[in-house]
């Protein structure tokens, strides 16, 4: 609940994934804009004055908006798989306190730890340990 600088500089992110979402969802609607718009002309040739009937400079127009829109779509689908939402449950680690004004601590051990952790988590000055199950 209380920003500190230090913890933030310290803890080294690597780059996010997402934007290789981003990138495929790019060419995706890239390919698709031109693959719609040139099928489409070639399968109804409209015939106009002697133009070509495969015209790309205002195939463009349909090709830009199909990139942002699948680049988009892609991102944001990207970011929810990445982030694992949206999360049914909560889960046990929940605990509204920690929300406000306290700071929580979820240690996952094995069996033969259990008492190990919980001795030093005492020694450490844990004002209040709740082993699993319960609450």
């Amino acid at each position: 609940p209380v920003p500190h600088h230090a913890i933030e500089e310290a803890i080294e992110k690597p780059p996010s994934p997402v934007r290789y979402f981003t990138l495929v969802g790019c060419l995706l609607g890239a390919v698709t804009g031109l693959t719609l718009t040139i099928a489409t002309s070639l399968y109804y040739p409209l015939i106009t004055w002697g133009k070509p009937i495969v015209s790309i400079p205002p195939f463009l127009v349909i090709v830009f908006e199909l990139t942002i829109l699948l680049g988009g779509l892609l991102t944001l689908g990207g970011m929810l798989f990445n982030a694992r939402l949206p999360k049914v449950n909560i889960g046990p680690a929940y605990n509204p306190r920690f929300s406000e004004d306290q700071f929580g601590l979820w240690v996952r051990c094995e069996q033969k730890d259990h008492e190990t952790v919980m001795t030093m988590l005492r020694n450490a000055g844990a004002e209040e340990i709740v082993p699993a199950g319960r609450d």
